[in-house]
């Protein structure tokens, strides 16, 4: 029997000629891996996106002060991040009127009263009242630093040498401002 070169034998042994078909090959995919294929693409993408927006605003987030942070806790900020001291340095171991007294920051849209109690010669407590959940959550750093602070501050009955970390600078000299601000309210010249 002759075979001519090119051709193919089927499965009864019999020669076919190589025929070109205008018939239309079908790839057939399952829908269910073009799904997940498709998802996790996406997953990735947006989790790329994500990491390089956080990246990006932590960069100038460091460069600059918070949006939140007053014009006049920006000018008490620190250089150092070490330690406070008042520039207009008034003398607040002297008497105060004894009362309650609050100065009022602004965190996140919500306004936070910050209020210092105070007797005769003492400072009694420093306490933060309307302070939201909300802005808890979003400044974790205000219940922990102000809690520090009023340590410090009732220790010492003074402004003066109190220290903080370098990360809780922004927060310490924003709560600090606003204890200045109150106390200068309860001192008696």
């Amino acid at each position: 029997m002759y075979k001519p070169v090119g051709g193919l034998i089927n499965c009864n042994n019999q020669f076919q000629e190589p025929s070109m078909s205008s018939k239309t090959k079908i790839l057939v995919l399952k829908s269910r891996n073009l799904i997940w294929t498709a998802v996790i693409v996406v997953i990735i993408i947006l989790l790329a996106v994500l990491l390089a927006s956080a990246l990006h605003l932590d960069k100038n987030q460091s460069r600059s002060l918070p949006k939140d942070m007053t014009e006049s806790a920006a000018s008490s900020a620190i250089v150092s991040g070490q330690s406070f001291s008042d520039s207009e340095s008034f003398a607040l171991s002297g008497s105060y009127i004894p009362g309650r007294y609050a100065a009022s920051v602004v965190l996140g849209g919500d306004t936070v009263d910050i209020v210092v109690c105070v007797d005769k010669n003492h400072i009694n407590s420093v306490r933060a009242h309307n302070l939201a959940q909300s802005v808890a959550t979003l400044y974790p750093l205000v219940p922990s630093v102000l809690q520090s602070l009023e340590s410090q501050i009732l220790s010492s009955q003074s402004l003066q040498g109190i220290t903080y970390s370098d990360s809780s600078q922004y927060t310490a000299s924003l709560l600090i401002d606003a204890i200045t601000r109150a106390l200068k309210k309860a001192v008696t010249y």
